[in-house]
């Protein structure tokens, strides 16, 4: 809902803002960017989280991953979408690579010796995940969470971490932002910027034979096909907890 009225308003005054207070986990925030962009509109969104991680040069969790979505439409629907945690990795995808008893493609934090590492056991054991970028996704997350918590009037994640002690996330803040792209640009105009830089990036020669060059939301759009064709593949040894129950 929030993001539909934020994309009334841009339709109605070119942009649209909805900011949000005492509201709950929005689940896969990504999906609200391609909401935006399948409507024509740049979409903007963010949410804050209670503490689940230290600021950069901290041992203590103080801040949190506060997940970022900045969307480009494009007329063809394979819109440009920037889907991130102000963390290396989120939890969701750490618990993926514990699942999968797999070691992570980059250090995602830190293991109680404070010593940075690959091991997702290891970080789930500390809590003390890798901000992205080190200090600059520690600032990105705080300056994300004080503008949610200043427009909403709502809880900042030190609020938040009082409110649940700790363990329990509710009464956060989130902002939803839509603008409308052809009150500034002619579409066909703007579709022919972002082909053409995406082809220019995708033109760099990747750094070896395995490894393909995406832009973001490329991955998303595949994996949405291959499930759509193959079905959805369900970590083994989760189905087996669901069919427990």
């Amino acid at each position: 809902f929030s993001m539909d009225r934020a994309i009334k308003l841009a339709k109605d005054f070119g942009i649209g803002l909805v900011a949000l207070r005492n509201t709950n986990h929005w689940m896969r925030g990504g999906t609200y960017g391609w909401q935006a962009a399948d409507s024509g509109c740049v979409g903007i969104c963010w949410t804050n989280t209670l503490p689940n991680m230290p600021p950069w040069g901290g041992q203590d969790i103080r801040i949190g991953n506060n997940p970022f979505i900045i969307a480009i439409p494009r007329s063809d629907g394979r819109h440009l979408v920037v889907d991130m945690a102000m963390s290396q990795f989120s939890y969701g995808k750490i618990e993926q690579y514990k699942l999968k008893g797999s070691q992570l493609p980059i250090p995602g934090g830190f293991d109680k010796d404070g010593n940075l590492t690959t091991d997702p056991e290891a970080i789930e054991e500390t809590s003390r995940v890798l901000p992205t970028g080190y200090w600059k996704g520690s600032s990105l997350s705080i300056a994300l969470d004080l503008v949610a918590a200043v427009l909403s009037g709502g809880n900042s994640t030190y609020d938040i971490g009082r409110l649940g002690e700790g363990e329990d996330e509710f009464s956060i803040s989130q902002v939803f932002i839509a603008i409308d792209q052809a009150r500034f640009n002619l579409p066909e105009i703007s579709d022919e910027m972002v082909t053409n830089t995406i082809e220019f990036i995708k033109s760099s020669k990747p750094v070896d034979s395995e490894t393909t060059i995406l832009y973001p939301g490329e991955r998303v759009l595949k994996t949405r096909q291959e499930n759509l064709d193959q079905g959805i593949p369900v970590n083994e040894t989760i189905w087996k907890e669901i069919l427990s129950l």
